[in-house]
């Protein structure tokens, strides 16, 4: 265990898959002390992770979560967020507010849920932490409405929770991908050779790159970011 005594502690919610489990493996490869969390068990088995299940959008939930970090850890110096979900498509005029509902409450209920847990343990650690956005918060994807007002919500919260950290020193920011070869891209109306078109670079993201710069973003070298949204789009924005 002395060799860990030293490492930065991440919690990382929503870890079992996708975005999530690539900063879990991302992290701990960069020696971290990993926090993994979501609503089944993560498949982590080594000492310097931690493996929790909890439903962030439970705000009892996620403090017990936070609890057992700090009782295991003393400290959390980073925090990121990838939890949400995007649902069939369906035109704005049908979505009721039963969609909005579920759709708000993984995206954005989340979010709130683990600052209000987190905030003190990061502002004392002078810390940082990450959202998952998407290029949704500002670019129409017909027939997800929901989830894009759900994203443009949680970038403007991470913007306004930037400005009430700064005196810490802590920071805050997002990323926002484009398409990302994840099990939504399987679910998803369109072929993976459609989502390729839409990026200048003629491919998809993985979830390893996303994570690459969410451990920049959670590192000491991005001191000086904060209140910023880092597009990671494959150029899809230079397409129009």
């Amino acid at each position: 265990m002395g060799e860990w005594n030293n490492a930065q502690v991440v919690f990382i919610g929503g870890a079992s898959r996708g975005i999530g489990a690539a900063c879990t493996r991302v992290f701990a490869g960069a020696k971290w002390r990993v926090a993994a969390v979501a609503r089944t068990q993560p498949n982590v088995a080594a000492e310097n992770l931690l493996g929790l299940p909890a439903d962030l959008r439970s705000n009892d939930q996620t403090q017990k979560a936070v609890a057992r970090v700090m009782d295991r850890w003393g400290r959390i110096d980073a925090v990121v967020h990838t939890a949400g979900t995007i649902l069939n498509p369906v035109p704005v005029a049908g979505l009721g507010w039963d969609r909005w509902a579920r759709t708000f409450e993984a995206c954005l209920q989340t979010a709130v849920n683990l600052v209000e847990a987190t905030f003190t343990e990061v502002s004392a650690a002078r810390g940082a932490y990450v959202f998952i956005s998407s290029v949704g918060s500002r670019k129409v994807y017909p027939g997800v409405a929901d989830y894009c007002a759900a994203k443009a919500a949680l970038t403007q919260y991470v913007r306004c929770l930037a400005s009430e950290l700064a005196g810490s020193g802590a920071r805050a920011n997002t990323i926002s991908p484009a398409v990302v070869d994840t099990d939504l891209l399987a679910k998803a109306p369109f072929s993976r050779e459609e989502a390729e078109s839409w990026h200048a670079l003629g491919r998809v993201g993985s979830p390893e790159e996303i994570a690459h710069m969410v451990l920049v973003l959670a590192g000491e070298r991005a001191g000086w970011v904060t209140g910023t949204d880092v597009t990671m789009d494959g150029g899809m924005s230079v397409l129009g």
